[in-house]
């Protein structure tokens, strides 16, 4: 697993990935995070599409699983470009905490 995995496009734009890690099935699971209490539109969603589509450019043999996380939600337009293209979603994190 990496934090903030930062790359450059073939054109030299800066792109960086919050979080990106290697599945049991071998598919690398690339996540978006976005901590606000706003919710997440389309052009953020887009943003990420934009950097999935530049890491599989690189990586074109790897198999992507893509995932948002924001604490805010989701705007309606944002969860359905994200069901219609295939990305997880979600706006919280549950833990699991065990007191012995």
């Amino acid at each position: 697993m990496r934090l903030r995995w930062k790359f450059q496009r073939d054109d030299g734009k800066e792109m960086e990935i919050d979080v990106m890690a290697k599945s049991e099935c071998g598919r690398i699971v690339l996540v978006d995070v976005k901590k606000t209490k706003e919710r997440t539109g389309i052009a953020l969603v887009k943003d990420f599409v934009e950097k999935c589509d530049a890491y599989s450019a690189i990586f074109p043999e790897q198999l992507l699983l893509p995932a948002f996380l924001s604490t805010g939600g989701f705007t309606e337009e944002a969860t359905r470009f994200c069901r219609e293209n295939c990305i997880g979603i979600s706006d919280k994190i549950t833990y699991f905490l065990s007191f012995e």
